[in-house]
């Protein structure tokens, strides 16, 4: 009986020994490929810079072009429409500072710490526990995969309010008595400015003092945050619930709510919620989700509609312009290949930025597989009792694939160390695994699921 014993143990050590050697290839592997992706990456933002240079000396020849036709008054018109033009396309841009700046141009004190904090340049207002890390880098103003952008940050105002349907449905099923959660500016600027760090980081980035719920992968993320979590706190099974218990939790009434689309081509939806309270630092000012929705499509509308009046006005101002001189003909055939030469190094900047953020994810899952097997080795090598996961955090098991739907019914299984009134959580698809992490005070909790991820602190 012995003999079969340490004969198996024997197997069961050969086994994971060359597991582990096999991990460590892969880790190699997908280093390799990390490297390879962001050399490729740094390519593609040259050949955008040079595009860029090009588009801009394109645009030069243009004017002086103009200026030479000899039309003064015409030139002049076009100049002034051209001008018009770009300044809203300018607005536009600067994404959601310049829905801020025009709420603080209104007299609104939380907007304008809104706009210094999503326009930071440093980590001078961050006062979270990471607040010495600059994390002001990773925010891109108005960019496509930012939470800045006005059509990124549109989506997020229009489910402003699911919050507050999921903290009445708990009044209604629990007896509470939690109130609607409104809404500032600076709430909604740190949401934004943490997720832009962590659409692409499995973590919270802890730069500012403030709840927060972050969700990777799920079109709905409260699926994940209430409907799962509230399951297993009601069931009194192990798993993160700091999700939940942010929702419901009473002290809370003021919120921030940010979105990103196609972050990775893992993710495709990631979403970031910060809580605070009236009185704090982040809680002046609160308004209604309807006043706040109110005031931000009314800037977003005007917005939108500048931008197709003044590029009516310039269509105009360049049809009453008159026959072209060739060396107008010829600056703009120029102009428009510049133009289209700029679009398309965007475009394979985003597409190859997009392959380095998958490769990255996969190395740091290669990299966290070797690290568990390393450690299972040596317990195995120790003889220890103690069981190990091989392909999540030391303290998470992998539970079955869940349905496809993101409707996952399989808990999470965990030490479940939950206290106080600050939790957050976070979701995200890493090698189609969800990690689940819960910040309470100094505890950390993680847990590891198929296709989804999510963590809240």
């Amino acid at each position: 009986m012995v003999s079969d014993l340490n004969g198996r143990a024997a197997t069961d050590l050969a086994t994971l020994k060359s597991k582990y050697e096999e991990a460590k290839k892969h880790t190699k592997q997908a280093q390799e490929a990390k490297i390879k992706a962001e050399n490729e990456l740094e390519s593609a933002n040259k050949n955008l810079g040079s595009a860029k240079t090009n588009l801009a000396a394109a645009k030069k020849d243009k004017e002086e072009a103009d200026k030479n036709a000899g039309q003064s008054g015409d030139s002049t018109q076009i100049a002034q429409a051209q001008k018009r033009y770009d300044d809203a396309v300018a607005k536009y841009n600067l994404g959601s500072a310049g829905f801020f700046k025009d709420l603080a141009d209104q007299g609104d004190t939380d907007a304008s710490f809104a706009y210094n904090i999503i326009t930071a340049k440093n980590n001078v207002l961050q006062d979270g526990a990471l607040k010495d890390t600059d994390y002001s880098g990773f925010t891109n103003l108005g960019a496509v995969h930012d939470a800045t952008n006005l059509e990124n940050m549109k989506k997020a105002i229009d489910e402003l309010d699911q919050v507050n349907v999921y903290r009445q449905n708990e009044n209604t099923t629990e007896g509470t008595h939690l109130i609607d959660l409104k809404v500032s500016s600076s709430a909604m600027a740190i949401s934004q400015y943490q997720l832009n760090y962590s659409k692409d980081h499995t973590g919270h980035s802890q730069a500012f003092n403030i709840g927060e719920n972050l969700a990777w992968g799920y079109s709905n993320p409260f699926i994940g945050w209430y409907d799962e979590e509230k399951e297993i706190f009601k069931n009194g099974g192990s798993g993160v619930t700091g999700h939940y218990l942010n929702i419901v939790n009473e002290n809370y009434t003021v919120m921030g709510y940010s979105y990103i689309s196609g972050s990775r081509a893992l993710y495709n939806h990631t979403y970031g919620q910060t809580f605070t309270f009236d009185g704090s630092k982040y809680g002046t000012n609160a308004v209604s989700v309807a006043a706040y929705k109110g005031k931000f499509n009314t800037y977003y509308n005007a917005v939108k509609q500048e931008i197709a009046d003044a590029k009516t006005a310039l269509d105009e101002a360049n049809a009453a312009s008159g026959p072209k001189t060739p060396e107008q003909v010829a600056a703009e055939e120029k102009l428009a290949l510049a133009q289209q030469a700029y679009n398309a190094a965007l475009q394979a900047v985003t597409q190859v930025e997009v392959t380095a953020n998958v490769k990255k994810a996969e190395y740091e899952v290669a990299v966290a597989n070797e690290a568990a097997l390393k450690k299972a080795l040596a317990l195995v090598n120790g003889g220890s009792n103690v069981e190990t996961d091989t392909n999540q955090p030391s303290n998470a098991t992998k539970p079955s694939t869940p349905t496809v739907d993101n409707n996952v019914n399989q808990k999470e299984t965990e030490n479940k160390k939950m206290a106080g009134l600050v939790n957050t959580g976070i979701e995200i698809n890493l090698g189609g695994y969800i990690i689940t992490m819960a910040i309470a005070g100094a505890a950390l909790v993680t847990s590891a699921k198929k296709q989804k991820k999510y963590a809240s602190k």
